[in-house]
């Protein structure tokens, strides 16, 4: 064995062994690591995984009898040596090797893991910090995104709280939580890189490794208290499409003077036959009237559009992808071909945005999530028209969905259930249809029952409070935080809100929230959208005028249902369209919200804990 290393031992909660690592290279002059064990005296040395794996930090169940260890593996390896289709996850085994179960394979990257204290529970650090059932069963994110991926995660020995590193700016800082509460405390606070924090035995203390800016590297400890973390109505979410705070570092500016830019390109074998004109007809004009009032007139949307198609140098099939709903659409690579095609002629220096439109004749409806380089900065873009395997159309208007996709990019989640079978569907009394609504601009779902013979389907449009707060388009003042003195508070409709308060939020956790507004006939509330400007999807606007009750939970991923409507009788079912009229109440996750009044255009609302 080459260059055998030996580390990461670990005592037995009983006393009676020590796991650890032995990693070598082996005869291909690979890296590989693997757990052994030993006798506290030396004997009974025993080899526990095996394989062309990188086995490392094993950590010993609070009985003894399973550990707990990170893989590293693959398909094979590349001729470098490294692995291919490289996972990195989390495993358990017996103590003496057997039975060996993959955790966490696939997906993101797992690491770091450790046993509760009552052998139940097993936290890693992936892309957040997680917990896990021992058995494998029920993952579920504990904390948003932020935690350092090589920074450790350790439990106190109560088992109610977690230290872990969170990265903060240039370095890391240790990070305690409590498993189940609000309570969020920062212990350190320094330049350089604060990891691998351990509990004292009696929890006061957390012993940590820091490295400083000149790499030299010092054991502190300090106390299991800190800097608190104000609990707020602003819970941190995804480093990605979020229903929480703050919004992605990629994400285009919500405020202020946005530009957008709009290219279109065709494909030698799927060619435009409309103009440009033609094309987008008055849709961006309505997309920019709709966001700008929706902003408050805090966003100020500045398009322009290049009236010229550019032809793509292959076919389409070449920028082909799948969707998370499974269609063939055009990908993020066809609409960047798109700006590099048009890098020559055009300047994109102050470019925020980028809209890319193609043929309407041989594809349909829209995606986000591009980026494109041009002019030495990165920008983020949406694509017009972008399923194939549709019907060949003409022209139809982009307002709402252009909208729907560009809020994508300041980095806001779809709230619709992207996979249709988490629906449940109720029986219904006979007489009874579904009406499918969809409010807001992301789409919350809410399928009532009605005794409309001509109503199927309503889209009050207004967006939501939460996501004008996610957008920074609503002011600190406008929103009361956790009950109101007296209990009561009196909402602004969402649609017109003046100076007054427009949302009530009540936090539950560090992550959920209830949030309370009014929807009122006003605004784009208040009817349908013209079909040749919005979008083309005949609806009605708001079917009945209330308060609207839901819990918004950060963790919660795009097209997940990070927010769901109080009230429902199946999953984004409900007996009557969703809101609380005037002495009406619903008691929602320990707390009961009562409409006490209604002086048009405001609500009144009462809010007691009930537990």
């Amino acid at each position: 064995m080459s260059g055998e290393i030996l580390e990461d031992p670990t005592w037995s909660p009983d006393g009676a062994r020590i796991a650890y690592i032995r990693a070598w290279q082996n005869n291909e002059g690979h890296w590989v690591s693997h757990i052994y064990s030993v006798n506290v005296d030396g004997t009974a040395q025993t080899q526990l995984s095996s394989g062309d794996v990188r086995d490392w930090r094993p950590g010993w169940s609070p009985d003894s009898a399973r550990i707990v260890f990170q893989r590293l593996s693959g398909t094979g390896r590349d001729d470098n040596g490294r692995f291919v289709d490289a996972d990195r996850h989390v495993v358990v085994m017996d103590d003496d090797g057997s039975n060996q179960i993959a955790l966490t394979e696939g997906g993101h990257w797992e690491q770091s893991p450790v046993w509760s204290p009552d052998g139940t529970r097993i936290a890693y650090v992936s892309d957040l910090v997680w917990l896990v059932d021992s058995d494998g069963k029920n993952p579920r994110p504990l904390l948003t995104g932020g935690a350092f991926w090589d920074g450790g995660v350790s439990w106190s020995p109560d088992g109610k709280r977690l230290a872990f590193a969170r990265t903060e700016g240039e370095g890391s800082s240790i990070v305690i939580v409590e498993i189940h509460g609000l309570i969020e405390e920062t212990v350190t606070d320094a330049e350089g890189w604060d990891t691998m924090p351990r509990w004292s035995p009696d929890g006061q203390q957390v012993l940590f490794t820091r490295q400083q800016p000149d790499g030299a590297q010092q054991l502190y400890v300090v106390d299991a208290s800190g800097r608190r973390t104000p609990i707020s109505c602003k819970p941190r979410g995804l480093d990605d499409y979020t229903a929480g705070f703050p919004l992605p570092a990629w994400a285009a500016p919500s405020t202020g003077r946005v530009k957008i830019t709009v290219l279109f390109m065709d494909f030698p074998n799927a060619q435009a036959t409309y103009t440009t004109h033609t094309e987008i007809q008055n849709g961006f004009s309505y997309m920019v009237q709709y966001l700008e009032t929706m902003s408050y007139r805090k966003l100020n949307i500045e398009v322009d559009v290049v009236h010229r198609w550019w032809r793509a140098p292959k076919n389409f099939e070449a920028y082909l992808g799948v969707t998370v709903h499974g269609a063939g659409a055009l990908f993020w690579e066809a609409s960047a071909e798109a700006v590099r095609l048009a890098d020559d002629s055009y300047d994109f220096s102050d470019t925020d945005m980028f809209i890319t439109v193609f043929p309407s004749e041989h594809f349909g409806r829209a995606l986000a999530g591009g980026r494109a380089q041009a002019d030495g900065k990165t920008f983020p873009g949406i694509w017009m028209n972008a399923d194939v395997g549709v019907d060949p159309g003409i022209p139809s208007p982009l307002g709402l969905m252009a909208a729907h996709e560009l809020v994508h990019e300041l980095g806001l989640a779809d709230l619709y259930p992207w996979d249709g079978n988490i629906r449940g569907i109720p029986d219904l009394r006979p007489g009874q249809r579904w009406v499918h609504s969809e409010i807001g601009l992301m789409s919350l779902e809410a399928s009532f029952a009605s005794t409309n013979p001509t109503l199927d389907f309503v889209a009050p449009v207004e967006m939501l409070a939460w996501s004008r707060w996610q957008l920074d388009w609503l002011e600190p003042s406008q929103i009361q935080c956790g009950i109101p003195p007296g209990g009561s508070v009196t909402l602004q409709p969402v649609a017109k809100p003046g100076t007054g308060t427009v949302m009530a939020a009540i936090p539950l956790s560090r992550h959920q929230i209830i949030v309370i507004e009014n929807r009122r006939k006003l605004g784009y509330d208040a009817a349908a959208p013209p079909d040749h400007q919005s979008g083309g999807m005949p609806s009605h606007g708001l079917p009945e005028e209330g308060v609207l009750v839901y819990t918004v939970d950060t963790l919660t991923g795009n097209g997940q249902l990070p927010i769901k409507i109080a009230g429902e009788i199946g999953t984004v079912q409900y007996d009557s369209f969703p809101v609380l009229k005037v002495g009406e109440s619903i008691t929602l996750r320990g707390y009961t919200i009562t409409i006490t009044n209604d002086t048009h255009p405001t609500y009144t609302i009462n809010i007691t804990k009930t537990d």
